[in-house]
Parts: structure tokens; sequence; C-alpha cells
């Protein structure tokens, strides 16, 4: 007798509670799910951080080769300085929320690369955000309204959110080996 094609070898599931289930249990089919969401929000945020960034960029170089920059030279010096960390930051961003759309894709099909790719996801998004909030206070710091730099903390923290409760939530996934 055929085995359908649905059915999933073993030796590559994922170890969920009930050994030789075919279906992902539900808290693992909702990490997927909100993974599939956060990934598209990512996307775009990340996406529109770039071009704005790339914008800034081009302002402030225009400024900066102009003749006589004026007395906003320091200024634009650190708009562009600034800019040119925040598009690095935005271009890891957005290839993190490609590993997390491809992450949650695997989960959802019960592959334990699905598992590897949130964890790699979640380590380099909590330090993606960390230096988006550096590169948010340092430029909030050199500003007229540098008395409020801790502000530009807000954001690194919100982006450190799913990646800890994504980590929270897939604590103890194995891949099942054969003994």
């Amino acid at each position: 007798m055929q085995e359908s094609s649905d059915a999933i070898p073993i030796s590559n599931a994922i170890n969920y509670a009930s050994p030789g289930a075919h279906r992902a249990p539900r808290r693992y089919r909702i990490i997927s799910l909100i993974s599939l969401f956060v990934s598209l929000g990512s996307l775009t945020l990340s996406g529109e951080l770039f071009w704005a960034a790339i914008g800034s960029i081009h302002d402030a170089s225009r400024h900066i080769a102009a003749n006589d920059p004026g007395e906003f030279w320091q200024q634009y010096q650190t708009q562009y300085t600034s800019s040119c960390y925040l598009s690095i930051i935005a271009a890891l961003m957005f290839l993190l929320a490609v590993v997390l759309l491809v992450g949650a894709v695997a989960l959802r099909r019960m592959n334990p690369k699905g598992v590897f790719l949130h964890r790699i996801y979640a380590g380099m998004q909590i330090l993606a955000s960390i230096a988006l909030a550096w590169n948010l206070m340092w430029d909030l710091g050199n500003s007229p309204a540098g008395m409020i730099f801790y502000v530009g903390a807000v954001p690194g923290l919100i982006g450190c959110i799913y990646p800890v409760v994504a980590l929270l939530a897939l604590i103890g996934v194995t891949k099942n080996r054969e003994q």
C-alpha cells in the first residue's frame, strides 16, 4: 500500500507533544500565521524606511556639496551620517523580514528549518532593533531636541517585542531524531 503524499516523514518532522502527528499543534500554527503577518508588515515598513533614508541622504549630500553650506553645515553632516546608518539598518531589517517569511512558511509545513529560521530572525532582529534605537538616539541627541534623546529608544524596544515572544514560544522545539 502506498503512503499518501500528505504524510510527512517522522525523521523530518518537528517533535511535538504528540509524536507522529501530521498536523502542527495550534500553538505553532498561530506562531506561523502571526510570523507571516509580521514579516509582511516588516517588509513594507523597512522598505519605506529604506527609501526615506535614501532620500534624506540625497538631500543632505546636496547641501554638503554646495560651495557655501552656511551655518547649518554640521546639521547636514549629521543628517547624512544618520541616514547612511538608517539605510543600512533598514536593508538589514528587510532581509530579516524575508527570513521570517520563509521561516513562517516552513513552520506552517512542520519543517524544522522554520524553527531555525525563527531563531536566526529573532537574534538578528534584536541586534538590528538595538542598532536602530542607538541611531535614533544619536540623531535626536545631535538635534535641537537633544534633551529628549531617550525617546529614540522606543522604536528599538518595539522592534524587540515579537522576536522575544517568538523565542519564548519556540522554547523546547527540537527536530525529531531516530534513536
